[in-house]
């Protein structure tokens, strides 16, 4: 069977890892993934414009450590994807949320709401809730 969550954790596990290679790429000025503490959250890009760079770009700037980027791209598409399918199932934001930091090798709460966020914005605009 199908398992949304186990599919989430595999996909977080894949771009949050324990040991980094600490090089970002630089970000645009507009993104402020440091808003999450006070739950709100500037993408990147335009909302809806299931741009994968941008996401991986966001999750990197979160604090997470991530690996070689050729397989974090792909690891985050996959990861976009199954939180919109998530989502659509009628699993609760907050669920997701607290699956990611349960799941996810070392990730924090403000984390996972770019996990969660970032993949509204770009992957499913019509669950993301700030404007």
């Amino acid at each position: 069977m199908f398992n949304i969550p186990t599919k989430i954790a595999a996909a977080c596990a894949a771009l949050i890892t324990a040991a980094g290679v600490g090089v970002a790429l630089a970000s645009p000025a507009a993104a402020d993934t440091g808003s999450v503490i006070n739950n709100t959250f500037y993408p990147y890009g335009t909302k809806g414009d299931q741009n994968v760079s941008e996401y991986l770009q966001e999750l990197r700037d979160s604090g997470g450590k991530y690996d070689d980027p050729s397989s974090a791209w792909r690891n985050a598409d996959q990861l976009g994807a199954h939180i919109c399918s998530s989502l659509n199932a009628g699993y609760s934001e907050d669920q997701l949320l607290n699956y990611v930091v349960v799941n996810a090798a070392n990730a924090n709460r403000d984390e996972a709401k770019v996990v969660v966020w970032g993949a509204e914005w770009h992957f499913c605009p019509s669950y993301y809730r700030f404007s």
